[in-house]
C-alpha cells in the first residue's frame, strides 16, 4: 500500500508539473497591432531601411514590469512602422542618431526642440503618423530609358536654410530594396536648388557581371539619394522608380535572349 501511495503521489506531482509547463507556454502572444507612418505634408518620408538594432528608429517600453527591456521599432524605406504589442501603458522615444530631418509632429519635446518621451495607451490597434520636416527633399522625379540609358530627371527642394548640399546619386538596383548607396551609382556635385536635373546611369553597367551577374531582367529600379555637407554616412532620398526596358534596348545586351 505504501508503494503504491508513493507511486500515486509521484504520478500526481508529475502531472502537475506538466500541467504548469503548459499553461505557462500556452500565454497568448500580443495580437495588438501598433503601426504609423512618417509624413512630409501627404507624402511618406522615403529612408534607408536597415532592420538591425543598432539601426532602428524607435524604442519602446512597456509599464508595469519589472524588466524594462526596449522594444525595437524599424522603419522602412517608405516610412512606414509596426510592432505587434500588448495592449498596456509605453514609452516612446527616436533612438539617438543623427536625424536628416526635423520631428515637427512629435507631441513633446525638450527645450531644444529635439524629442522627448511619448506616452500612450495601447487597448486596440493604434495608428501613430508622425509628421517630419526634412531639411531638403527630392520633388518632380521622373525615371526613363533613354538611349541605352537609364535617366531620372529631378528637383531639389530647400526646406532649412542651415544646411547644403553635397552631393546627389542615382543609384540603380535589380530589386526595390535598397542600401545606403548602391554600387552602382553615378553622382553630381553640382546642385542647383528647384531646376531640373538629371543623372543617367548606363544599362551596359546594369547588365555587367562586375554588378549583377546573370542579369536577364526586363526593368531596372532606381533612386536618389543625396548627401549633406557636414554630414557624412546619412542621406536623404526618393521614392524607388521602376522602370522597363524596351526589347529592342534589352537585345543590345541579351541577344537572343
Amino acid at each position: 500500500m505504501k508503494v503504491q501511495s508513493i507511486i500515486g503521489l509521484g504520478t500526481i506531482a508529475i502531472s502537475l508539473f506538466f500541467f504548469s509547463a503548459c499553461s505557462t507556454d500556452n500565454y497568448d502572444g500580443p495580437e495588438t497591432m501598433f503601426t504609423g507612418r512618417l509624413l512630409v505634408g501627404n507624402e511618406p518620408l522615403h529612408i534607408y531601411e536597415n532592420p538591425t538594432q543598432e539601426e532602428s528608429m524607435f524604442q519602446l517600453y512597456q509599464d508595469g514590469y519589472d524588466k524594462h527591456t526596449a522594444i525595437y521599432v524599424h522603419v522602412n524605406q517608405n516610412g512606414e512602422f509596426s510592432a505587434r504589442l500588448f495592449n498596456g501603458e509605453y514609452k516612446m522615444i527616436p533612438v539617438s542618431q543623427k536625424y536628416l530631418w526635423e520631428w515637427t509632429g512629435w507631441e513633446n519635446k525638450k527645450e531644444d526642440g529635439s524629442p522627448d518621451t511619448i506616452r500612450f495607451t495601447l487597448k486596440g490597434n493604434k495608428q501613430m503618423d508622425i509628421q517630419v520636416t526634412p531639411f531638403f527633399k527630392f520633388k518632380n522625379v521622373s525615371a526613363r530609358i533613354d538611349g541605352e540609358n537609364v535617366t531620372a530627371d529631378f528637383q531639389v527642394e530647400q526646406l532649412n536654410s542651415d544646411y547644403e548640399v553635397s552631393t546627389v546619386y542615382l543609384m540603380a538596383n535589380v530589386n526595390r530594396y535598397f542600401g545606403k548607396l548602391s554600387d552602382l551609382r553615378k553622382s553630381t556635385t553640382k546642385v542647383s536648388l528647384d531646376e531640373t536635373m538629371n543623372l543617367s546611369i548606363p544599362l551596359s553597367s546594369y547588365y555587367s557581371d562586375s554588378y549583377f551577374k546573370n542579369n536577364y531582367r526586363k526593368y531596372i529600379f532606381v533612386r536618389l539619394a543625396m548627401l549633406l555637407k557636414k554630414q557624412s554616412g546619412y542621406y536623404l532620398y526618393s521614392d524607388v522608380y521602376r522602370v522597363d526596358i524596351p526589347d529592342e534596348v534589352y537585345q543590345k545586351f541579351r541577344p537572343g535572349e
